[in-house]
């Protein structure tokens, strides 16, 4: 007898990508799991294929895609997706994206942004100051601690745009491969720098429907 359930599209390639899959293949509600490109781990995984005819940023495409495979629910694994506006795309054909906006994703494409938001809101974040100019940011970096800074590249960076400068040279030397040598390319066309910060980091996950929301536990 054949399994009615749920078709999910899953975008991405990553390990991140592969723990998903697995898991929702897992799922009673879920039929198949489609990967797009997917990788090695997802392509031995049951009920799930990979599948590398589109293009994972052909958002167009996808749609398309998902329209013909008869899928009820796509899961954006990488932050360059979400902030491109995935979830825009299949929200106006009528298919769930399990992604926020791409008015929300700015909080985590941008970090000035990020920032600014925190601080209008009264969000208790650490003193900073963004930079779009690199003299701006270099006469400022000659005024600070540079034991007590971090300098971040404002864009996504695969998590590698953080520089923790173990001397003056060193802050200024990263500065300049983001801003003038484009280490980063367009993500690194700002910067934030801000205080360091020292104690426990945690990681909370929030998930929302735009009117309700349920957090997991801290990590």
């Amino acid at each position: 007898m054949e399994h009615v359930g749920l078709k999910v599209l899953l975008i991405g390639k990553g390990a991140r990508e592969h723990s998903l899959a697995w898991k929702l293949a897992q799922s009673p509600s879920v039929n198949h799991v489609y990967v797009i490109p997917g990788n090695g781990g997802t392509s031995a995984l049951d009920n799930v294929s990979n599948i590398r005819s589109v293009e994972p940023d052909d958002y167009t495409a996808l749609v398309a895609l998902a329209k013909d495979l008869g899928v009820g629910l796509v899961v954006a694994g990488p932050d360059d997706a979400v902030v491109d506006g995935i979830e825009g795309y299949f929200r106006g054909s009528g298919i769930p994206c399990f992604a926020p906006s791409k008015e929300a994703a700015e909080i985590e494409g941008s970090k000035a942004y990020a920032k600014g938001f925190m601080q209008k809101y009264k969000i208790p974040t650490a003193n900073y100051q963004a930079f779009t100019n690199y003299d701006d940011a270099q006469r400022y970096l000659e005024t600070v601690d540079w034991a007590r800074i971090v300098i971040k590249v404002d864009g996504l960076a695969a998590g590698k745009g953080v520089i923790l400068p173990t001397s003056q040279a060193e802050a200024q030397q990263g500065l300049r491969e983001i801003m003038v040598n484009k280490k980063f390319g367009p993500a690194g066309q700002s910067v934030v720098i801000e205080e360091y910060l020292e104690g426990d980091e945690i990681s909370l996950l929030t998930f929302s429907d735009g009117k309700t929301f349920k957090s997991l536990p801290p990590a």
